[in-house]
């Protein structure tokens, strides 16, 4: 869904270390749908704008290049909204991975009491 950016040699290409995942995966569409939403409400953005911005991120562009050569993209935003918009997309992925990691913790301990309970029905 989201277009890849061809780079040429005479454009700047840093990685950015906090991103070792994809925002963006097929099986999560819909939950990044409501992250750039909910980014652009907060910020008082366009949601294109956050889009661009998130997709631009995930293919390992900086910040500085982002602010200063994807003008045309992200609707001119500046180094401290995109910067703004990374922090958040970082902090609604983590959240999202302590939400998935009580819902397992939850399911299992649902499992375990299941299991002693009919344990304690079979004595």
């Amino acid at each position: 869904m989201w277009s890849r950016i061809s780079r040429t040699r005479d454009m700047p290409h840093h990685t950015i270390p906090y991103f070792s995942t994809p925002f963006f995966q097929e099986d999560a569409d819909a939950m990044n749908h409501t992250h750039i939403d909910l980014i652009a409400t907060e910020l008082a953005l366009a949601p294109r704008q956050v889009q661009a911005t998130a997709a631009l991120l995930e293919e390992d562009a900086t910040v500085p290049f982002i602010a200063r050569y994807r003008k045309e993209m992200t609707g001119s935003l500046d180094e401290v909204a995109v910067t703004t918009i990374r922090d958040r997309l970082l902090q609604l992925a983590e959240l999202d991975k302590r939400r998935e990691t009580v819902l397992r913790s939850i399911a299992d301990q649902v499992k375990l009491h299941s299991t002693n309970k009919h344990r304690d029905d079979v004595q």
